[in-house]
Parts: structure tokens; C-alpha cells; sequence
């Protein structure tokens, strides 16, 4: 049987007003998690009059690798139980949806919408066997790029090239946006290759659209999947939980 960790951490975030669709209500950022995880950005959007929309983005910095990394926040108001929600990266770098050592993965989820005050951040992962296939993350590269205006958002887009020795299935890169060196926001956006494959040396063109929050900065990173050998194994041990004293984060809002 596989290895299981919950770290556990609470973090008070405190509400701003809202003043627009655009603006985030809560935002969080270098919580640590336990001895090996940080969450560098946690970012709450009013999405509409149900959900709430939350992004973050994870480091890792322990020594095994690991899979199925969940993030799962606990919502709170005044010390009770508001709600729940559960995040899946997607910027796996090992396994189906794991990390490798020294990585970071990016997380986006909707959030029925209710009133809180504080959030408790746990995430759950388990040890790889290293019978997984590590991933490779450079095969794309973004050669042109452009973002304009779009209804209420953005539309970004533009062409990228597979620079890989492969052919590449369902090529697809993320989009970042960040401001004074903080994710707010990001989106997924796959090439219109032809069967959906692009071979090395081609181009293809892509297009997505993203909110209209505030940025200095974006990023393209190459989301494609070329699988390398495992490279170890690592022993199977039974379930263990680690946990850390609760600390307190106040909203960078």
C-alpha cells in the first residue's frame, strides 16, 4: 500500500470589499505547508452569484517523488464550518498528477460561493512506487504572442513550435498571469494541430481567454507530456499523517 500524507495548516485571510468581478477577495501568499510544500499564491475571484473561482500555485521541495498531490480548503467564518473544495493540478511533473522535487504545480477550482473568513489548507499526496514515468515539460515553445481585448477579459493568442525529438499529442501550454511577481490568474490553451498531434520542428497556432485581473507580466509554459524511463523505486510503507502547529496569514489584500 502506497504512502498517504495530510499536512494540515490554517491560514486567517481577511475579506476586502468587492468592487468588481475582476478584483479578488482573498488572496494569500509563502504559506508554508508542512517541511516540504509552499503555497507561493492562493487567489480568490467572485465568479458569479453561485461560485467563487480560486487559483494557487504549489512548490515542492521534498526529497521523493510523489503523485496524486490534491490541495483541499477548508472554509470558515467565525470558526465554523462555511465550505470545502478540492483542487487538481495542472502542471503535473511525475506520475498522473504528481511532482517531482524542487517543482511547482499550478491549481485553479470553482467554490460554491459562501462567506468566510479563514481558510485550513491541507494537502494529500502519496509516494511514488518510481514505477511512474517522470515528466518532461520542454517540448513547446511559444514563438509569437499577442492579448487583446475581449468582451468583459482577454483573449491571448498566438503560435508555438514543438522543439522536441517527438511528436506530441494534444500539445498544450498554460498562461500566466502575474503581477509584482504574484500569480492572479491562469488559463490552459491546446494548439490547433491537425488530429491533434504535432510533430517536432512544426507550428501551430492556439487561443484562450482570461479575466481581466490586473497584470504586469505572463508566462507561457510548455504543458506537454514527453514521458521519460523510471528511474528507481522507492518501498511501499504503510499510512502515516504529518501535521503542523496552526499559524496565521493575514490576506495581502
Amino acid at each position: 500500500m502506497k504512502k498517504f500524507f495530510a499536512i494540515a495548516l490554517v491560514a486567517m485571510l481577511c475579506a476586502g470589499p468587492l468592487r468588481g468581478e475582476d478584483k479578488p477577495i482573498y488572496s494569500a501568499v509563502n504559506v508554508e505547508v508542512g517541511s516540504d510544500f509552499v503555497i507561493r499564491d492562493f487567489i480568490v475571484y467572485p465568479y458569479s452569484s453561485s461560485y467563487l473561482m480560486g487559483y494557487s500555485r504549489l512548490h515542492y521541495s521534498g526529497l521523493e517523488l510523489i503523485d496524486y498531490v490534491r490541495l483541499d480548503c477548508r472554509l470558515y467564518r467565525k470558526g465554523a464550518l462555511a465550505g470545502t473544495a478540492e483542487f487538481y493540478g495542472d502542471y503535473a511533473t511525475y506520475g498522473r498528477n504528481g511532482m517531482r522535487p524542487g517543482c511547482e504545480n499550478f491549481y485553479a477550482s470553482y467554490i460554491d460561493r459562501v462567506e468566510f473568513d479563514s481558510v485550513a489548507f491541507s494537502i494529500t499526496f502519496r509516494s511514488g512506487d518510481g514505477l511512474q514515468p517522470h515528466i518532461d515539460k520542454e517540448g513547446l515553445k511559444v514563438t509569437t504572442a499577442r492579448a487583446e481585448e475581449w468582451g468583459p477579459g482577454k483573449k491571448i493568442s498566438g503560435l508555438l513550435r514543438n522543439v522536441s525529438g517527438s511528436a506530441i499529442a494534444w500539445p498544450s501550454i498554460l498562461i500566466c498571469l502575474y503581477r509584482e511577481g504574484q500569480l492572479v490568474q491562469y488559463c490552459q490553451a491546446f494548439a490547433e494541430a491537425p488530429g491533434h498531434l504535432l510533430l517536432p520542428g512544426q507550428s501551430a497556432s492556439f487561443s484562450s481567454y482570461i479575466g481581466s485581473a490586473p497584470y504586469d507580466a505572463i508566462v507561457y509554459l510548455s504543458n506537454t507530456a514527453l514521458p521519460e524511463k523510471p528511474v528507481r523505486s522507492l518501498p511501499r510503507v504503510g499510512m502515516q499523517t504529518a501535521s503542523n502547529p496552526v499559524l496565521f496569514y493575514m490576506s495581502q489584500i
